[in-house]
């Protein structure tokens, strides 16, 4: 999987990478993950058994997006994709390596700052994402809506409902899905946020902080 993997590191970047070490580092829970390193050079690599999802192309496609908002810095995305000839096969995705520093009081408030900045890029006609991504290891429904009313209430609380109510664990006694995403349509009809790009799993673990000072997401 090294091999396989430091070869395609070293066509996208142009320049020989080999792989001496990878060590496991902790965090996820769909994926395992790694900081791979050469005599120069080191890597933060995620990797997981290959299946139709391939979950990680999207969270590639989610932190290209950021990037290129070019208001918040995140990993930049080296190379991802699925390796072959091995059993099972493996589906990596490859990210420059961030050293963290431990943050202070005003780091969060550069953090908040450079988040406000993300949400206020007008940059999109709709709300959603063009096709569905992933929240964790579930299928998050997407597509773009005119409304924001409409695609919250139908493709977050509806979906969702849904999904329960197939594996069982929302019973129709606990209501009827189609009143509540009528209700919550209702309730958010006034709101009317202009479109943004969003980062889906904001937590505390998932914002860090260099040397540059930026939020890295």
């Amino acid at each position: 999987m090294w091999h396989f993997i430091s070869e395609h590191i070293s066509e996208t970047t142009n320049t020989f990478f080999s792989c001496q070490r990878a060590d496991p580092v902790s965090g996820g829970d769909t994926h395992e993950s790694y900081i791979i390193k050469d005599t120069t050079r080191r890597y933060f690599v995620k990797t997981r058994q290959y299946d139709d999802t391939q979950q990680l192309s999207h969270e590639a496609e989610g932190l290209n997006a950021l990037s290129n908002s070019e208001v918040i810095l995140v990993p930049s995305v080296i190379c991802h994709g699925i390796t072959k000839d091995s059993s099972p096969n493996i589906e990596y995705l490859v990210l420059s390596h961030i050293r963290f520093v431990e943050p202070s009081l005003d780091d969060y408030f550069t953090l908040g700052q450079h988040l406000a900045s993300l949400h206020s890029l007008n940059a999109y006609t709709s709300y959603g994402w063009p096709h569905d991504n992933y929240i964790g290891a579930n299928v998050q429904t997407n597509g773009r809506t005119a409304s924001w009313a409409d695609f919250f209430a139908e493709k977050r609380i509806g979906s969702m409902l849904e999904r329960l109510a197939s594996t069982g664990v929302w019973q129709h006694t606990d209501g009827d899905i189609d009143s509540i995403v009528e209700l919550s349509r209702n309730l958010l009809s006034l709101h009317q946020p202009h479109p943004a790009l969003l980062h889906g799993d904001l937590w505390a673990g998932n914002a860090g902080f260099c040397k540059k000072g930026l939020g890295s997401l």
